[in-house]
């Protein structure tokens, strides 16, 4: 899916993740990327049967920080849950962090705390906050094989690999003409 921010482009796809799958609980990531196709961000999240879902992180490479990537994954995550008749969102919220707190307020999240840890929660049976936010997301919603775009990006990182030896193999034979171009000079 492609959520247009103020500054850019993000690409989100939603992939579902074969370990630890079993029929009660289902995991899934988001990972966001660019026009570039350079990974800027991902999103983990968890769904059981019953439709509750529980969000891991949201975590955005630090040279994207703070340019809405972080929104557009929650947004399409959202859009997700709304579409899977998902009835409340759970997750860990680690306390001192107002970055954090204000964004998660900003979605209609509450932050509670228990004896042990904090916590944000979103009930979704009253929400309409996906009519809001559906005109900035296009394309169709639908979940990938994670392990397929993990042997996606080791062919890509091995073309990458190849295609600098490649580079690097010919600035020798460069390298080397300059060297003896000069002895014969």
């Amino acid at each position: 899916m492609l959520v247009k921010t103020k500054n850019q482009n993000v690409h989100c796809n939603i992939y579902r993740d074969k370990e630890g799958v079993s029929d009660e609980i289902k995991f899934f990531r988001i990972i966001a990327t660019n026009d570039q196709n350079y990974e800027i961000g991902n999103l983990n999240f968890s769904c059981k049967k019953n439709r509750e879902v529980w969000l891991y992180q949201i975590a955005t490479k630090e040279e994207f920080q703070y340019q809405g990537i972080g929104q557009a994954m929650l947004d399409v995550f959202e859009v997700f849950c709304s579409i899977n008749s998902c009835s409340h969102i759970e997750g860990r919220f680690i306390p001192d962090n107002d970055y954090a707190e204000t964004f998660y307020h900003k979605n209609g999240y509450s932050i509670f705390e228990d004896s042990y840890r904090d916590y944000i929660i979103k009930d979704l049976r009253c929400s309409q906050v996906f009519v809001e936010k559906s005109p900035k997301i296009e394309g169709e919603l639908c979940v990938l094989d994670y392990a397929e775009y993990q042997k996606q990006q080791e062919a890509k990182n091995i073309v990458s690999e190849i295609s600098k030896n490649n580079a690097d193999k010919k600035q020798q034979k460069q390298n080397c003409a300059i060297i003896q171009t000069n002895n014969f000079s």
